[in-house]
């Protein structure tokens, strides 16, 4: 295949479907017509960038909501709530950083805030990248920054065998020979830092040999294969593209009876994996059409002759503290916070204007989301000569999303 160069996603793209790296980076209109755009972890990226190459004294909260400001725009029309949630976590990062205090790496006269990096491989590959940020921690020491905007933390093994990590340590090396000492940490901007011991002589040297042969191997691979799955499918941008995708969610598989046992687990595997595609599918229908729905003026879609569709939200009642402990009285001891159980429990046994008060005083609220569909059965054509008195068509069987 062609290959011009490794990174890190490139590898892990590879890795997980050779199909879908032959279409990203041999196809690439067919791919990039459907990328979708930015997010949350673009947002805070490009955010994160404009604010550290500010002098220490103006890193303020004031010019981060400045600096977030400056990419909304990429992201108010496709959604607005992204905006929202970046503002949301990196308050919480802001509060407990001191970004004033940081001391830049310097390469080249610049500040190491969105370091790309090439490196040459012996075999004649070459490896790029880009580092979120390198901080200078003495004369002898850098720190590698890498932000994750992830709802998850890495586990220490997904850290320890952090490619991503590695490719920044080789980098480093290179660009910063003077830094004996090179620290490795991840910045969960939702979360905390998860920092990596430094890598050892051995270990790079490895990856070093891992990269040579990822780059013979990709250039020697004339004959990609799908691996249908939903990490592969679901968020694969190319996957409309992919005739073994379509083929998953369109086809089913009969076993042969007179196949051997052999044959027909190799297709029961087959048929697991065109499962999952299929499954994945689903989810990203359920996620458009919620879309649709959370953008019209109804809960509901109804489609003639197909059925009906609606937004299900789950109700949140809460109860005021100060209105509970004023009925109460001396009684406030039997709740020992204003939780919605406890005061459920309570109010059967309160007297009516009591109990009436404080549920006058409840506020509700609806959280979280999900599909109800109703599918319409067809219309059966009566038997002649039999009336049972029963409608024809408008019947409906549920089925939750």
């Amino acid at each position: 295949m062609k290959i011009t160069h490794l990174s890190n996603s490139r590898m892990d793209i590879y890795n997980a479907c050779t199909m879908q790296y032959f279409y990203t980076y041999e196809e690439q209109p067919m791919f990039y017509s459907t990328v979708t755009g930015w997010g949350a972890g673009s947002l805070s990226h490009e955010a994160l960038e404009f604010f550290y190459l500010r002098r220490p004294e103006d890193r303020t909260w004031e010019n981060l909501e400045k600096d977030i400001w400056k990419g909304a725009a990429k992201v108010q029309e496709k959604d607005p709530g992204i905006i929202k949630d970046v503002f949301g976590f990196l308050a919480i990062w802001f509060a407990r950083k001191e970004p004033g205090e940081e001391r830049l790496a310097m390469y080249k006269n610049k500040p190491a805030v969105e370091l790309k990096f090439d490196l040459i491989l012996a075999n004649g590959g070459a490896v790029t990248g880009r580092i979120d940020k390198v901080n200078q921690i003495d004369s002898e020491s850098i720190e590698i920054i890498d932000y994750k905007s992830n709802w998850q933390v890495y586990s220490k093994d997904e850290v320890i065998d952090s490619m991503q990590l590695a490719l920044y340590s080789l980098a480093c090396r290179q660009y910063f020979p003077w830094a004996k000492n090179i620290y490795l940490k991840y910045d969960f901007l939702r979360h905390a830092d998860v920092t990596r011991e430094p890598y050892t002589d051995e270990e790079l040297e490895f990856v070093v040999l891992y990269l040579q042969h990822m780059w013979d191997t990709i250039k020697n691979d004339n004959s990609p294969v799908a691996n249908v799955n939903p990490q592969s499918c679901r968020w694969c941008n190319a996957h409309k593209s992919c005739k073994e995708y379509q083929f998953a969610i369109t086809n089913n598989l009969m076993p042969d009876q007179g196949a051997t046992v052999g044959e027909l687990l190799l297709e029961r595997k087959e048929l697991e994996s065109r499962m999952k595609a299929v499954e994945g599918r689903k989810k990203e229908i359920d996620q458009v059409i919620l879309g649709k729905i959370k953008s019209s003026d109804t809960k509901t879609i109804e489609i003639e002759g197909v059925g009906v569709a609606r937004l299900q939200q789950s109700r949140k009642v809460a109860y005021p503290s100060k209105v509970v402990c004023e009925v109460l009285g001396d009684k406030s001891y039997l709740v020992t916070s204003v939780s919605k159980k406890k005061i459920d429990k309570i109010l059967p046994t309160l007297e009516p204007h009591d109990r009436q008060r404080i549920l006058d005083s409840s506020s509700m609220t609806f959280t979280g989301g999900w599909l109800t569909v109703n599918y319409e059965k067809p219309v059966e054509k009566k038997k002649e000569g039999l009336d049972d008195g029963s409608k024809d068509g408008g019947d409906f069987q549920e089925f939750t999303g």
